[in-house]
């Protein structure tokens, strides 16, 4: 296996939660009496979601990014990497403020819980570290469509050993 990197980290998070985050979020969903219908994200990016510009068309949009990484130990034929990772979803509702603030709250929930399960899965290159996440929720904004426009970010310390 290739040491990969910041890039490899990110890359497998999005295949984890590509592949796990939308039975989560009916299974998150279920737990309130009052239901909101949370989507799974449509397109996972990693390109800056600060600089894109304007809201893209389809939503509940994702984006895994990796402001830092430090390589913590090295060798001739490994890397110790440790560093944060931040999952940042864009999502909007063309009704509801309060729906729309709903299903970020349980997004969030549900991002953190399937970034838990591939914690203690053992199946993945990355494990959380110590340091407690962060969930974060941006104000709601109206977008040139009429619609209301909020984001989430769940921020992580996350550590990865790879061996060329």
């Amino acid at each position: 296996m290739a040491v990969l990197g910041p890039e490899g980290v990110v890359t497998e998070v999005i295949n984890y939660l590509s592949t796990n985050l939308g039975d989560k979020l009916v299974e998150v969903d279920a737990r309130y009496t009052e239901q909101v219908v949370l989507e799974d994200v449509k397109e996972w990016r990693i390109d800056d979601p600060v600089q894109s510009g304007r809201y893209p068309d389809k939503t509940p949009v994702g984006w895994v990014i990796c402001p830092e990484m430090v390589s913590m130990q090295w060798g001739s034929d490994y890397d110790y990497f440790e560093g944060d990772v931040v999952v940042w979803i864009l999502m909007r509702d063309r009704n509801s403020a309060e729906r729309l603030r709903r299903k970020a709250y349980r997004t969030a929930l549900a991002v953190w819980e399937v970034l838990k399960d591939g914690h203690f899965s053992g199946s993945v290159i990355w494990q959380m570290v110590s340091t407690p996440p962060e969930m974060d929720f941006s104000e709601i904004l109206s977008a040139n469509d009429n619609s209301l426009v909020s984001d989430l970010r769940v921020r992580v310390h996350m550590e990865a050993q790879e061996r060329a």
